[in-house]
């Protein structure tokens, strides 16, 4: 029997109780990964929807969200993928992994030491363990050592553990087909394919497509490189949650508010933050 390499991650982020608790917050997530090993490579797949959520006692509600929010970041030969929170002390993931990146020879980091390289970054950047960075969340890296694909994720109940190449041991925080329809016969283009697909059923049959969506980027690894091979998203320009308001504000860029109430409540909180 064949056994299916495969991670599937479907974070769509309940929050934890404690952090449940804490009223008049706006948090800013990111939603769906998927990681898979074929015969030719790992498939990523990565959904670009990021959703503003405003965090009261009784819960939370959607008040925005905007597209083409990358969430796979490709470094050397490696990929680093999140899902969590979008921004940490109000500068975006994407700018802390980009800037850990420069500090990197990147062609010679091994997959195996990527997320530890990465989590002691933050800590002497930012003064963060990187479990106070996110409420809830994922991150995976996908890599080889050698010639061995492997693929590596985080959360903050288990810490750093490798996925289990047998296909009964499949980590994942949601229901989807994905092992149902893939195969580690298939190709990465064909995983990826299946990928899309079953993303956008997930998002409709549970009722989350305001929260999961976008264009959904695939890229491919190999031992010898990382290529996007579907949906090659743009690179995100803001720095700063600040930035970003202000390039909102006069109309430079757009996200979807749910209502005029709920932008008023958008600006208003990142006014007085």
């Amino acid at each position: 029997m064949r056994y299916l390499r495969l991670l599937i991650i479907l974070s769509f982020f309940v929050l934890k109780d404690n952090q449940a608790n804490e009223s008049d917050k706006i948090i800013a997530h990111g939603t769906y990964l998927i990681s898979s090993i074929h015969k030719d490579g790992i498939m990523v797949a990565s959904d670009s929807r990021i959703a503003f959520f405003h965090i009261e006692k009784t819960g939370r509600t959607l008040i925005a969200y905007r597209d083409s929010f990358p969430k796979t970041f490709i470094i050397g030969k490696n990929t680093l993928s999140y899902s969590g929170n979008a921004t940490l002390l109000n500068v975006f993931i994407s700018t802390i992994i980009n800037e850990y990146k420069k500090t990197l020879k990147e062609d010679t980091l091994n997959i195996k030491y990527l997320l530890p390289s990465f989590f002691s970054f933050v800590k002497t950047k930012y003064n963060l363990n990187f479990s106070q960075m996110i409420f809830s969340g994922i991150l995976i890296t996908s890599g080889y050592d050698s010639l061995k694909p492997r693929i590596f994720y985080y959360q903050k109940v288990d810490g750093i553990q490798e996925m289990n190449y047998n296909y009964q041991s499949i980590a994942e925080s949601g229901k989807s087909n994905f092992r149902k329809k893939a195969s580690s016969n298939l190709s990465c283009e064909q995983a990826g394919e299946i990928a899309v697909d079953v993303i956008n059923e997930y998002a409709i049959s549970n009722n989350k497509t305001d929260i999961i969506g976008g264009p959904v980027e695939i890229c491919k690894v190999t031992k010898d490189s990382v290529v996007v091979i579907k949906n090659k998203l743009p690179k995100f320009k803001w720095v700063y949650m600040k930035d970003y308001i202000s390039d909102l504000k006069s109309h430079k860029t757009k996200m979807f508010f749910t209502s005029a109430e709920n932008e008023k409540k958008f600006y208003e909180h990142y006014d007085k933050n």
